[in-house]
């Protein structure tokens, strides 16, 4: 997949003005590119990775995902992406309290309709070092564990 950004700006209405977030972002990804972003807190990261991962098309400029323009994507199709080819490591985790951490590993494999599951969860958590924590709940982890 391939990103390519070119002068995004996003803006928030504040009282009579605006506050703006990110100005002038011009930026390109190839396919296996690995890639940080790092800034102050309040220097626009969040809002920048919401842009990139299609949770939100309301910014300034052009963004082309595999050289298809984001705004020109319907919201099923950008569901569809972000299913299928953008992958989120969210700062608070996001795991679902109720479910183990097997159950948590595989619930994108019953969302991406994968109907021979066996084994995979359980290779990707002994793959970062959680093979021991299969049937442990979040709450019975570190924030270490949860966040791989």
């Amino acid at each position: 997949m391939q990103i390519s950004m070119s002068n995004i700006q996003k803006s928030y209405a504040l009282g009579e003005g605006k506050l703006t977030i990110l100005k002038g972002i011009s930026l390109q990804f190839a396919e296996g590119d690995y890639v940080a972003i790092i800034g102050a807190s309040g220097s626009g990261k969040s809002t920048l990775m919401h842009i990139l991962g299609c949770m939100d098309q309301e910014f300034e400029g052009e963004y082309l995902l595999d050289g298809q323009p984001v705004h020109s994507i319907n919201n099923n199709t950008l569901a569809e992406l972000r299913r299928q080819k953008l992958g989120f490591i969210f700062q608070t985790f996001n795991l679902v309290a109720k479910l183990t951490t097997r159950e948590n590993v595989a619930l994108p494999l019953i969302y991406n309709r994968i109907k021979r599951r066996d084994g995979i969860a359980e290779r990707y958590l002994e793959a970062v070092g959680l093979g021991h924590r299969l049937d442990h709940y979040p709450a019975q982890m570190s924030g270490g564990e949860r966040q791989r």
